[in-house]
Protein backbone atom coordinates (compact mmCIF):
# COMPACT_ATOMS: atom_id res chain seq x y z
CA UNK A 1 0.00 0.00 0.00
CA UNK A 2 1.51 3.52 -0.55
CA UNK A 3 0.65 6.01 1.25
CA UNK A 4 0.97 10.12 0.08
CA UNK A 5 0.27 11.52 3.69
CA UNK A 6 -1.55 11.07 6.83
CA UNK A 7 -5.80 10.15 6.16
CA UNK A 8 -7.52 13.07 5.92
CA UNK A 9 -9.23 14.46 9.39
CA UNK A 10 -12.96 13.72 9.75
CA UNK A 11 -14.93 17.15 10.16
CA UNK A 12 -15.20 16.42 14.27
CA UNK A 13 -11.21 17.21 14.31
CA UNK A 14 -11.40 20.72 12.72
CA UNK A 15 -8.96 22.94 13.81
CA UNK A 16 -10.06 25.03 16.28
CA UNK A 17 -12.79 23.40 17.38
CA UNK A 18 -12.31 22.23 20.85
CA UNK A 19 -11.40 25.83 21.65
CA UNK A 20 -14.84 27.02 20.11
CA UNK A 21 -16.41 23.91 22.27
CA UNK A 22 -14.79 25.47 24.96
CA UNK A 23 -16.02 29.03 24.43
CA UNK A 24 -19.55 27.65 23.82
CA UNK A 25 -19.81 25.77 27.20
CA UNK A 26 -17.77 28.64 29.08
CA UNK A 27 -20.96 31.08 27.80
CA UNK A 28 -23.30 28.62 28.22
CA UNK A 29 -22.64 28.44 32.14
CA UNK A 30 -22.14 31.81 32.76
CA UNK A 31 -25.22 32.62 31.55
CA UNK A 32 -26.63 30.10 34.07
CA UNK A 33 -27.78 27.26 32.04
CA UNK A 34 -27.64 23.40 32.17
CA UNK A 35 -26.83 21.34 28.99
CA UNK A 36 -30.20 19.92 29.30
CA UNK A 37 -31.64 23.12 29.46
CA UNK A 38 -29.84 24.55 27.04
CA UNK A 39 -30.38 22.43 24.42
CA UNK A 40 -34.17 22.07 25.02
CA UNK A 41 -34.23 26.18 24.39
CA UNK A 42 -31.81 25.49 21.10
CA UNK A 43 -34.42 22.61 19.77
CA UNK A 44 -31.21 20.17 20.23
CA UNK A 45 -30.67 16.81 22.16
CA UNK A 46 -27.93 17.16 25.06
CA UNK A 47 -25.99 14.47 23.22
CA UNK A 48 -25.48 17.19 20.02
CA UNK A 49 -24.66 20.53 22.28
CA UNK A 50 -21.78 18.13 24.33
CA UNK A 51 -20.43 16.97 21.19
CA UNK A 52 -20.04 20.83 19.96
CA UNK A 53 -18.54 21.65 23.82
CA UNK A 54 -16.23 18.73 23.42
CA UNK A 55 -14.76 19.94 20.08
CA UNK A 56 -16.39 16.34 18.25
CA UNK A 57 -18.78 18.38 16.25
CA UNK A 58 -19.62 22.19 15.37
CA UNK A 59 -22.73 24.33 15.32
CA UNK A 60 -24.23 25.11 12.31
CA UNK A 61 -24.56 28.81 11.10
CA UNK A 62 -28.31 28.71 12.43
CA UNK A 63 -27.49 26.71 15.62
CA UNK A 64 -24.75 29.59 16.36
CA UNK A 65 -27.51 31.79 15.92
CA UNK A 66 -30.44 30.13 18.13
CA UNK A 67 -27.33 30.11 20.92
CA UNK A 68 -26.70 33.38 21.15
CA UNK A 69 -30.48 34.23 21.17
CA UNK A 70 -31.17 31.95 23.43
CA UNK A 71 -28.12 33.43 25.77
CA UNK A 72 -29.26 37.11 25.06
CA UNK A 73 -32.86 35.90 26.06
CA UNK A 74 -31.78 34.26 29.24
CA UNK A 75 -29.83 36.72 30.89
CA UNK A 76 -32.85 39.64 30.42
Amino acid sequence: MIVDGPPPQPPEHSPGARMTGQTIRFRRIGAGLTLRRCAELMGLTMTSLSAVEQGAALFTESEFERFNMVLEEHRK
